[in-house]
């Protein structure tokens, strides 16, 4: 799996026996000697997003990005998901486009707000980013504090491309966003 966004680890460490991750990226400096200290990677880049290229990239069956959530967030700006720091996941789909052997599997997660805010158009012109790649795709809520020591639901973006299988039982029919 790539880990973009990777921050100290916890999505690495969620998923530890089900990906082997090689490839992680994270800007800061304190979070990336975490990550390291704490899971063998056999690439960690501490970058600026905006620095990475995808043709650089190892092939992975997931691609995972937590991006950041200031410009969708209440107490944040709520500029959306094209403002400044939010607006990072369009970097990550550069990244994606630029790759010649696409992951199967991508998964996005933020803050509940993403479905919402903006009358749903944030999540909207995301899910149809996706859609355009290629990928089906839909998006789950999930209240963290069942898991970690967060508070309140988190959205997870699940898209899987076209051409791959998804068993039946792992399809649901829920709620739509308003038209």
């Amino acid at each position: 799996m790539h880990e973009f966004f990777a921050g100290s680890g916890l999505v690495v460490y969620g998923l530890r026996g089900m990906f082997a991750l090689v490839w992680a990226n994270d800007i800061s400096e304190w979070k990336a000697a975490v990550y390291e200290a704490d899971f063998e990677c056999e690439q960690f880049i501490l970058d600026d997003i905006k620095n990475v290229k995808g043709t650089g990239l190892p092939f992975t069956h997931l691609s995972w990005a937590t991006f950041p959530c200031p410009d969708l967030s209440l107490a944040g700006s709520i500029g959306g998901i094209h403002a400044y720091r939010s607006g990072l996941v369009w970097k990550w789909l550069r990244m994606l486009d630029e790759m010649g052997d696409k992951p199967k599997i991508l998964l996005l997660e933020n803050m509940a707000v993403l479905l919402l805010a903006n009358g749903g158009n944030n999540y909207r012109v995301l899910h149809m980013a996706l859609v355009d790649r290629e990928y089906r795709c839909g998006a789950i809520l999930l209240n963290a504090s069942h898991f970690v020591p967060q508070s309140g639901p988190r959205v997870f973006i699940i898209a899987v491309q076209k051409d791959c299988p998804i068993p039946e039982e792992l399809v649901g029919s829920g709620t739509m966003l308003p038209a």
